[in-house]
Parts: structure tokens; sequence; C-alpha cells
């Protein structure tokens, strides 16, 4: 619940470093943006958990005339919302409704749709108007991002893929010989009831944690030469032709038995199961 003044002054301290750096924003928050925009954030991403509402395609329109700067808007889950969005002005839209792994909406509310299917049919309208998609929610392994950007994403975010790393929040911990670190979800009551924004204390998410990772940057490099593989395997020279080249197919319950590397004693993890 950073106040305004705080999260403009944080976006000093990344420009400082020469960085691009966006800025997580709320609904009709005039002023926070224009601390933002005075701050020379890059990008604005309109930070709510439902994006196919009234206050946010009010919100789009009333931040695109305050200052001239690139808004994702979302999170949503259906073409009428992409359509819905793109005409309210929204130059990026951020897919994912319940699919995180810290994340408790399907089970509180009953409300989500599949990761794979809401990031094809938002994609798929967003294309026409070259807008990029961005897939929030549901990757828990390298595979999750390959077959994000094969069904239609521009880009991926992570959570708990980069939890437990050095650069992450919270402090490492050691339990019965092993390093942790604390992982939380937004919508954790750990969190909720600490931000003065929710008048009702019903958790959507969890907390826990999660295997110390050591650095980001080996964590990402891991994430990198996975990424790559998958798409010499399609024949993919690109994203794009990751995209075009792709091909989903339905599989039975016999398919998850066969990848299964769990059936023999694994003498030394290797360290892609860090991620796992």
């Amino acid at each position: 619940n950073m106040s305004i003044e705080d999260q403009a002054e944080q976006v000093k301290k990344v420009k400082e470093h020469g960085l691009p750096v966006g800025a997580a924003i709320g609904v009709l928050d005039n002023k926070r943006l224009e601390a933002l925009l005075k701050a020379e954030a890059d990008l604005i991403v309109i930070d709510v958990a439902h994006g196919h509402s009234e206050n946010v395609i009010k919100s789009l329109r009333i931040y695109k005339r305050i200052g001239e700067i690139d808004i994702v808007a979302g999170n949503i889950v259906t073409p009428e919302a992409a359509e819905d969005l793109i005409a309210a002005g929204a130059d990026g839209l951020r897919v994912g409704v319940g699919a995180g792994s810290i994340c408790l909406t399907r089970e509180v509310c009953g409300v989500g749709i599949p990761q794979l299917n809401a990031i094809a049919w938002v994609a798929d309208v967003a294309s026409k108007y070259d807008i990029p998609v961005v897939a929030d929610g549901g990757v828990k392994r390298i595979a999750d991002i390959v077959k994000a950007i094969a069904a239609g994403a521009d880009c991926v975010m992570l959570g708990r893929m980069l939890a437990g790393t050095d650069e992450a929040p919270g402090e490492v911990i050691e339990r019965d010989g092993m390093k942790l670190k604390r992982y939380r979800g937004m919508g954790s009551i750990e969190v909720i009831s600490k931000l003065d924004r929710y008048s009702k204390l019903v958790p959507e998410g969890i907390s826990g944690y999660v295997p110390y990772k050591g650095s980001v940057k080996e964590v990402v490099k891991l994430i990198v030469g996975g990424l790559k593989s998958g798409m010499g395997y399609i024949g993919a020279p690109n994203l794009e032709e990751l995209k075009k080249k792709s091909e989903f197919i339905r599989v039975t319950s016999s398919e998850s038995w066969e990848r299964r590397s769990e059936n023999i004693f694994i003498e030394r993890h290797p360290p892609i199961t860090i991620m796992l």
C-alpha cells in the first residue's frame, strides 16, 4: 500500500540506473498518475483483479488524456474484454484470473478461465490491432512460458519462479536444513489485513515458503535456455515463428505418467528443479 510519494521515489531510483520502469496504479487515481508521469515512468499498468469493468474503462480513457504514456490494462480473460479495453485506448492487455500458484480466486469465488484458453482468446483479438498481450499467472515451469507464448502471449509475468531469489523480498530462513524465503500473494490474509483499500477481509490468496534459489541472474539464465530449447524443437527462430508453428493437441492422463521422472532415483537434482 505504497504512498504516492514513495512510489514516485521508487520509480526515480530505477530511472537513475538507466532502466525502463513500469508502475502499477488503481482506478480513478489521477494524482498518482501525475506523480508517476513526473517521475518519468515508462509504462503504467492499471492493476486490478477484474479488468473488464466500468471503472477500469473510465480510468483508462481519463489516464490517456492526462499524459502520453503506454498503459497496460487488465486483468482480463475474454475476447469481449479485449475489444472493450482496446477501444478505450489500452496499449497492452494483461491476461489471467485465478491462475497464479498462490491465488485462490477460483476456489473462493468460483471465477476463472484456464490460462491457456484465456491467452488464446485475448490474443486473437489483440493481434488484429497490434496490441501486445501479457500472460499473468499459471507459470510453474519453463515449459509453461513456451506454451504461453505459443498460445499468443508476447511476454510472461513471473512470480513463483523468481520468488526465493536474492533479489526477491523477504529474509532467508532455514528449516530442517533447507533454506527458504517467504512468498505471499497480494490476496493473502497477511497482505490484505495491512492494506486500507480493502474493506472486507476475504482472502483470495495464500502465503508460504519457496526454496532459496540464489541470484535471479542464474534463474533467468535457465529460463532463457529452456525457452530457446523449446523454440529449437519447434523450429522457430523467433517468438513470432513460435506462435505460428506451434500446435496444441489433446492428451490423456497417460501422457502425465509418460513424462514423469519420479519413477527413478535421482542422485542429484539438476538446477532446474529449484523452480518447481
